[in-house]
């Protein structure tokens, strides 16, 4: 499972730049995606879990100074 490869922290984006956003997938769909996305190093997602909203980021926590608080998101950081 693709989704193995991230931490999840609830209730958290690490950014509102996205580089590429994916309407209506689940988790593992949005975890398979930024593992093999090509167009850039993709670290990490934030994912709205009531609209299904996968938004793929090569921002981290620690590039964009932390992360920030928000409901109904989760952010998953890529595991190196």
């Amino acid at each position: 499972a693709y989704e193995k490869l991230f931490h999840r922290l609830p209730n958290h984006v690490v950014t509102l730049q996205h580089n590429l956003k994916i309407p209506g997938v689940s988790v593992e769909e949005c975890a398979r995606r930024c593992i093999l996305e090509t167009r850039f190093n993709c670290r990490g997602f934030d994912y709205e879990r009531k609209l299904k909203n996968c938004w793929l980021t090569e921002a981290t926590p620690e590039s964009v100074k932390g992360v920030q608080v928000f409901a109904n998101a989760d952010y998953y950081e890529r595991i190196p």
